[in-house]
């Protein structure tokens, strides 16, 4: 099964491994994404940044991210809007699709996107989301729901939200855990009321037309 994100090196399918800042990791990913998580935000942004944008020019960078905005960063909300702004900006201009961290700042998500005009896609790691706030995302055709295991806890608001999201906007993710990924898959199919296979599938053809620069 293919995987959007991942933190683990030797996870064996294909997957975009999140190297953050780390150069020596591009080397050996067969994908990779790049870029400044909210809570890493300081004063050497912006040397961080300069090397988040020679990855991006690289062959095997896939996407962009995980970027975005959270309220327990120690940024200010203002300042971490201006930054994910910037990978938008990056991800543009090497046509690349972004991977978003967003802890309880969705509105100030989909303000950026709309004011940089974003139209490439955008993967919603670890999705968490209520009903309205999934309402708001799938008015924008180019925004996917990536699930992590986080998704199995009993408070999970993404559960109820799962009931909305189409198939064909789902993606599924490791994110940071080792935990197998077929409770997650079940969980979607019991939702969706198809079979598991179904949902790896989906999955699988929805990596593609997100990772659309690479045959895999």
């Amino acid at each position: 099964m293919y995987i959007i994100h991942n933190h683990i090196v030797d996870y064996p399918d294909k997957n975009v491994l999140d190297i953050g800042t780390d150069e020596k990791e591009a080397d050996n990913a067969q994908l990779f994404s790049t870029g400044i998580h909210p809570k890493l935000i300081d004063n050497t942004f912006d040397e961080k940044f300069k090397i988040v944008s020679n990855l991006a020019a690289l062959p095997n960078c896939a996407a962009i991210g995980e970027c975005g905005i959270d309220v327990f960063s120690s940024a200010t909300v203002a300042k971490q809007k201006e930054t994910f702004i910037q990978h938008l900006h990056l991800a543009q201009q090497y046509s690349k699709p972004v991977i978003i961290h967003c802890v309880r700042a969705y509105s100030e998500i989909i303000s950026a996107i709309n004011a940089t005009r974003f139209s490439l896609p955008v993967v919603m790691h670890s999705y968490n989301g209520n009903i309205q706030t999934t309402e708001q995302l799938l008015r924008r055709e180019n925004i996917y729901f990536s699930f992590s295991d986080k998704i199995l806890a009993r408070n999970s608001s993404a559960q109820k939200s799962l009931e909305i999201i189409p198939l064909c906007r789902i993606l599924i993710e490791t994110d940071n855990s080792s935990s197998p990924l077929q409770p997650i898959v079940s969980l979607i199919a019991t939702q969706k009321r198809v079979g598991e296979e179904e949902v790896i599938k989906s999955n699988n053809q929805v990596f593609e037309q997100v990772i659309m620069n690479y045959e895999l």
